[in-house]
């Protein structure tokens, strides 16, 4: 931003802070705000309830439950995210087209392409949890029976690769 700001100005550009809430383009983006906060809200109260339970557990539960999250997490950012972020444009612009055949078909095969990388990656956490785990963690004091917790942990977790977002 420092880099482009001062070309901005030379090129005639003037901060201006205009907010009008009665606009219909602020009021829609407002209405579609309220459900993905919703969301993110949710799953931050669904995340404070697992660490409760996972405190009243065994020590080092904890450590285990956001260890297992993180690495589960990883197949989920790097095809569903990534690949909904390239799909995201076309879907806009044949929703905004008012094109729904065209929207639905798109949106179909981005599922299925998704569905085709996540599903395998579920069994691979499934199969080779205990692998994985020694492989990230298995290093200084996260000895066996922590690499067991985790495994168990993570095995649990790659069930949802497929089923979330």
């Amino acid at each position: 931003m420092l880099v482009q700001v001062p070309t901005a100005i030379r090129l005639g550009w003037r901060f201006q802070p205009l907010f009008n809430y009665k606009d219909a383009g602020v009021r829609r983006v407002f209405k579609l705000m309220i459900p993905r906060a919703i969301g993110m809200g949710a799953n931050n109260v669904m995340l404070v309830v697992y660490t409760a339970i996972a405190s009243a557990l065994a020590v080092g539960s904890i450590a285990v439950f956001n260890l297992a999250n993180n690495i589960q997490t990883m197949p989920t950012v790097v095809f569903a995210t990534s690949f909904s972020t390239v799909v995201f444009p076309t879907l806009a612009h044949r929703f905004s087209a008012g094109d729904e055949e065209s929207f639905a078909s798109y949106l179909t095969r981005s599922m299925r392409v998704i569905i085709y990388l996540l599903a395998p990656s579920t069994v691979i956490f499934i199969l080779l949890r205990a692998q994985i785990i020694r492989l990230i963690l298995g290093s200084g004091k996260f000895n066996w029976t922590d690499t067991r917790m985790a495994a168990l942990t993570l095995g649990w977790f790659s069930f949802s690769l497929s089923l979330k977002d």
